[in-house]
């Protein structure tokens, strides 16, 4: 728009820009919603009245002279301001101020189209491109932000379900909970309700021995550390066997490493990383050079205690509350009587205290009833420093 355009209009454009100022005003709340249509009549008054001789200005003089100006409330209006808000409400239209603008300068000094406030308000969402979506059990489908992990899952559908989640089941292979969700993934958070919860529970309570034996035991080398049917049990290449005495101090160091809650951390790293992390350790190195050129290698990491392990494990430490650690025993490495001899440490792990209780009262059963005990107590057999491995029947015995 040229300002030679404007210039024999420059009467006019005066109170209808005063108009556009106002309603800027107005949207960033300097001015009332309903005070601004009388602000702007009093500038336009007042513009008018600066040309002597006009209209305008014998109109506003005559309103001065009344201590007012058109559109605003006199002191008997202001006893009736609802009334008079409503009045004004009505006859305004912000369509036709918005019409008048345009005919009187162009588009040069518009204003850009109003948004509602809940446009304005309303919060960021993600992109199609950065969604994912999930099918949880019940066939349901939950759609995600890309990077979503099994925990913020689990967060997103409870409170309660994420206090008590354990691991996630994703296309049918069980999961960390801190491993992030593609699309298409095919989702079942496991609880201690689960069946296949309590083997992670035990794979990691194992891992918390471990931390506890290297505290006490700083150079003990560390071999496997699997769940098993009624419990755990790890491998450490130590100079001497695990005495009671040592076993009662590695619990209460693992009871330590739990209320510490340090967080299971799993991470990909590649051989060379992998033999690095190691180079103290030889039983590590050498199952990291059986595992194959396109194996994924990841170790979990739980406060000091770094380990090469598949997992899953549970959220934290403290997910563990109920275990014992039951005997010491003497174990070859791999299996191979030509290797080292290693201690191996057995241990039981629950979800509640009562079931841990009920393992243990069974142990204490089936020792009344080992057979190796009763046949001493009832003398019904022998053995012979000659023969170790051979039972001799006495007399009872061989009646029986």
């Amino acid at each position: 728009m040229q300002l030679e355009d404007v210039a024999p209009n420059r009467d006019h454009l005066e109170p209808e820009l005063s108009e556009v100022e106002v309603r800027v005003q107005r949207r960033l709340g300097v001015v009332d919603e309903f005070r601004d249509r009388a602000i702007a009549v009093r500038r336009r008054g007042a513009v008018a009245a600066s040309r002597p001789g006009s209209a305008g200005a014998e109109q506003f003089a005559h309103q001065k002279s009344e201590g007012r100006t058109e559109g605003e409330p006199g002191r008997d209006e202001a006893c009736d301001g609802g009334a008079v808000r409503a009045r004004r409400a009505a006859t305004y239209s912000e369509a036709w101020h918005d019409a008048k603008i345009l005919a009187s300068v162009g588009t040069a000094y518009a204003l850009p189209p109003r948004v509602e406030p809940s446009a304005r308000l309303a919060p960021m969402t993600a992109t199609a491109d950065a969604l994912i979506r999930v099918t949880l059990p019940d066939g349901s489908v939950r759609e995600l932000e890309a990077g979503t992990t099994g925990a913020a899952l689990a967060a997103a559908i409870g409170a309660g379900l994420a206090r008590a989640a354990v691991a996630i089941r994703v296309n049918g292979e069980i999961r960390d909970l801190g491993r992030m969700l593609v699309d298409g993934d095919q989702i079942a958070i496991l609880t201690e309700r689960d069946a296949d919860a309590l083997p992670i529970l035990r794979h990691s309570a194992a891992h918390i021995l471990a931390t506890a034996v290297r505290k006490i035991f700083p150079g003990a080398g560390i071999g496997f550390g699997p769940s098993i049917d009624e419990g755990f049990y790890y491998d450490f290449d130590v100079p001497r066997p695990f005495t009671p005495e040592d076993l009662e101090a590695l619990e209460a160091a693992m009871a330590e490493v739990v209320a510490a809650d340090y967080p299971f951390v799993r991470e990909i790293v590649s051989r060379d990383e992998a033999n690095a992390r190691f180079a103290d350790d030889p039983l590590k190195l050498e199952r990291i050079s059986e595992l194959g050129p396109d194996e994924t290698i990841t170790i979990y990491t739980d406060g000091p205690f770094i380990d090469l392990c598949r997992g899953p494990h549970v959220p934290s430490t403290a997910k563990l509350k109920h275990f014992k650690l039951l005997t010491g025993a003497g174990a070859y490495w791999r299996g191979d009587s030509s290797r080292q001899m290693l201690q191996r440490i057995y241990g039981t792990a629950y979800f509640k205290k009562e079931e841990l209780t009920q393992h243990l009262f069974r142990l204490e059963e089936s020792k009344k009833r080992d057979h190796r005990m009763l046949g001493k107590q009832l003398d019904l057999f022998m053995f012979h420093p000659f023969a170790p491995g051979a039972a001799f029947w006495t007399e009872k015995g061989t009646v029986i």
